[in-house]
């Protein structure tokens, strides 16, 4: 075999292997963040999920790229009814959003308000915001699209078709803008009472 074509096969098997570990990401984290069944409603005290969750962040997610957090929580909001392990899910896979931007390290910011008035029905606010370079204007409004349409290559940015889908069933929505200050921020608002069946029903 020429020298050449050794060079050529090396190349080659460099794509492959390549490829491969993209395919393997993207398959990693379709398990990571495939839903689950929503199940029923149950009280939820707020800020007592986003701190524990933080704490594991703090040594996992945001460990990784050098990245602090700020939490600015409101005091005394009621529990909401509503299905703890979508809201873990919804903002565990936003945080993991928040952390890829982030790839010279920064600061994750959540918030959390209420009550917060939409539609006449109470709801509980929650923002997520980064520091880092922010969304292009052109994919802001298709972030929470199919993989296909993720701002992001490889599959990235799959977590957020998920959050949409995982918030639709709780009744809640979200958006995502890009911040004056910089970075991008995801504002989620769930219902304060449930899912209107479930609220009407009780």
């Amino acid at each position: 075999m020429k020298l050449d074509d050794r060079q050529d096969l090396k190349e080659q098997m460099a794509v492959i292997t390549e490829e491969i570990g993209r395919v393997s990401r993207i398959l990693n984290q379709m398990k990571d963040i495939q839903p689950k069944e929503v199940s029923a409603a149950e009280s939820v005290d707020i800020n007592r999920l986003i701190t524990d969750l933080t704490s594991v962040w703090r040594t996992s997610l945001l460990a990784t790229r050098n990245i602090s957090d700020q939490l600015m929580l409101q005091k005394d909001i009621p529990p909401l009814q509503s299905c703890p392990d979508s809201l873990k899910q919804i903002l565990t896979n936003l945080v993991k959003n928040a952390v890829e931007a982030m790839d010279d390290g920064g600061t994750l910011t959540i918030e959390s308000r209420a009550p917060v008035n939409v539609n006449g029905r109470p709801h509980v606010e929650i923002s997520v915001a980064d520091d880092g370079p922010g969304l292009p204007q052109a994919m802001l409004g298709k972030v929470f699209g199919p993989a296909g349409q993720s701002p992001k290559p490889g599959g990235e940015g799959l977590g957020l078709a998920i959050v949409n889908e995982l918030v639709t069933n709780l009744d809640g929505s979200i958006s995502c803008s890009n911040r004056d200050i910089g970075g991008a921020e995801f504002i989620l608002r769930i219902p304060s009472e449930g899912k209107r069946q479930e609220a009407d029903s009780s």
